[in-house]
């Protein structure tokens, strides 16, 4: 959430869980059924202040802060999808986690 702490601690807030299932995001309690928060360094503040810029301090902290996003190295990503699409027009293109 971009519900975050700042001064001495640095720490954003959370109070849901999302589980890929499928290809379908499950949005649920955490783990322990009650809101918790995780501190960050300093230094990514900025970052952090960036990812949160004009979105409701309910919303989500990563992506439009509306739809919860996919992991995108998932082999049925859009991102491994459009690399084995790439793959198959030039076989020299290397994936991108690819050593």
């Amino acid at each position: 959430m971009c519900d975050t702490v700042k001064g001495r601690r640095y720490r954003v807030r959370y109070r849901e869980n999302g589980v890929l299932v499928g290809w379908e995001v499950h949005v649920g309690t955490t783990k322990t059924h009650e809101r918790r928060s995780v501190p960050y360094p300093e230094r990514l503040a900025p970052l952090i202040d960036v990812a949160c810029a004009g979105k409701a301090p309910d919303g989500l902290l990563f992506g439009n802060g509306h739809t919860h996003m996919k992991n995108e190295w998932d082999e049925r990503g859009w991102f491994a999808t459009a690399s084995r699409r790439a793959q198959a027009i030039d076989p020299s293109i290397r994936r991108a986690h690819d050593p």
